[in-house]
Parts: C-alpha cells; sequence; structure tokens
C-alpha cells in the first residue's frame, strides 16, 4: 500500500472523528444531548461536553500532525500517542456501558472504532521507525 493511500485512509478516519466530535460537542452544549447511564454507564460521571472534547481536541490535533507530516520530527511520536489516547477513549466507553443495558450499540461502535484506530495507528509507528531519531 503507498504511503498516500495510508494518509488518505488517516486522515479519512480522523477527520470523520473530528466531525463526530464537533457534532458531539455542539449537541452537548446546546443541550440537545443526553448521555444516559442505561447506555453509558458508569461514562455518565463525566459531563457529555467533557467526552466530546476529548474526541474533537486530539482529533484535530492528529489531523495538524498529520498535514504537518515530515516536516517536523515530532508529528509521527505525537500522532502515536493521540492513537493511544484515543483507543483508551473508546476502551473506556466499551468498559464503562458492558454492565448497562443498552450496552450494544455503544460496545459495538466504540470496540469498532478502537480496532480502527489500532490499525491505522500500525502506519504511524512505521512512519515514526522510518524516520528514526532524525531531528530537523
Amino acid at each position: 500500500m503507498s504511503r498516500d493511500v495510508t494518509k488518505g485512509a488517516r486522515f479519512f478516519f480522523y477527520f470523520l472523528l473530528f466531525l463526530m466530535g464537533g457534532a458531539f460537542w455542539i449537541a452537548a452544549k446546546t443541550g440537545h444531548f443526553h448521555m444516559s447511564e442505561a447506555v453509558y454507564g458508569a461514562a455518565v460521571k463525566y459531563p457529555a461536553v467533557w467526552w466530546a472534547l476529548a474526541m474533537l481536541v486530539p482529533a484535530s490535533a492528529y489531523l495538524a500532525a498529520l498535514f504537518i507530516n515530515g516536516r517536523r520530527w515530532w508529528t509521527a511520536p505525537t500522532r502515536i500517542v493521540i492513537a493511544a489516547w484515543m483507543m483508551t477513549y473508546f476502551a473506556s466507553f466499551v468498559v464503562a456501558a458492558l454492565p448497562s443495558a443498552g450496552v450494544d450499540i455503544v460496545v459495538i461502535a466504540s470496540g469498532t472504532l478502537a480496532v480502527a484506530v489500532a490499525l491505522l495507528s500500525a502506519f504511524d509507528i512505521a512512519d515514526a521507525a522510518r524516520k528514526g531519531s532524525r531531528h530537523d
């Protein structure tokens, strides 16, 4: 697979996360979204706006690091850290929702997104390994 294809796939995926986070934030901020304990389990301990920002901000930073890609040494490690954050983010939804009654959609969606982040992070790891410790 060419580098351009993988970069495009990563851009598309994180742009979707950016859009989802933005829509989630707007809905939570305007009061049009409520996280019920029956669906989200223990995740309701924190406000929905925080959860939205926890998706929106890293997705924005990832897109910025992907855009800068190669012109600065720190872009690949930054993308790896953000991918780890996003895997933790989605895994926390899976763990929080498992004991609740409406577990199906949250666990399936969050689990799928966590696996997608993990798979796409392999390209960031390969990029970091290729660049090694080379600094600008």
